[in-house]
């Protein structure tokens, strides 16, 4: 939480205490439903809150890609139909896909998590793209692209689904089948 998120809940507290005196005073309202009715608005307004960040956190995220490419770049990312993300230097991932998001199940709560509330991958493996992650109940080998150009380094991450392959690849170990040559010299022995 930031400065400002708990200044707005302290902030809200201290208004509904003063509001749950004056419903208590002037419309003559049982203390206990005064208590449970200001309560109520201050779940409500703390959900209100964490809405509006989300939303102010997912068009600041999405101003940040569009700054950060030209706009056909953002459409073709967009349109990978892989799962894909974007992350800063810091690991905390700054945009991604619908494959993504549909595939985790948190849609719009991973843009500004970092990257290892996904996954445990490390950004410096650019050049070994055969490394295998477990992301829900499918593995995946992944490539990351360092992208120069933009204001902060930023880096994508694919992801292709390698769970049926590994598999077979399993399979195909556990059913070799081994030809072995034996020679015998003298039957009488045997």
């Amino acid at each position: 939480a930031t400065r400002l998120d708990i200044a707005v809940c302290v902030a809200l507290a201290c208004a509904l205490l003063i509001a749950c005196g004056l419903f208590v005073e002037h419309l003559s309202m049982s203390p206990l439903y005064a208590i449970l009715a200001c309560a109520f608005l201050y779940l409500f307004a703390l959900y209100l809150w964490a809405a509006l960040r989300r939303r102010t956190e997912s068009v600041t995220s999405h101003r940040r890609l569009h700054e950060a490419f030209s706009g056909e770049s953002e459409h073709v990312l967009a349109e990978i139909h892989q799962p894909a993300f974007l992350c800063n230097a810091q690991g905390e991932i700054v945009w991604c896909n619908h494959m993504l998001t549909d595939l985790i199940g948190k849609r719009d709560l991973l843009v500004g998590r970092r990257i290892d509330d996904v996954c445990v991958l490390d950004l410096g493996e650019r050049d070994n793209p055969r490394e295998i992650v477990i992301i829900g109940e499918h593995l995946f080998r992944y490539e990351v692209i360092a992208i120069e150009g933009a204001e902060c380094p930023l880096y994508c991450v694919i992801f292709t689904d390698c769970t049926e392959h590994e598999a077979l690849r399993a399979v195909h170990e556990a059913e070799t089948a081994v030809v072995a040559y034996i020679v015998i010299d003298n039957m009488e022995e045997m």
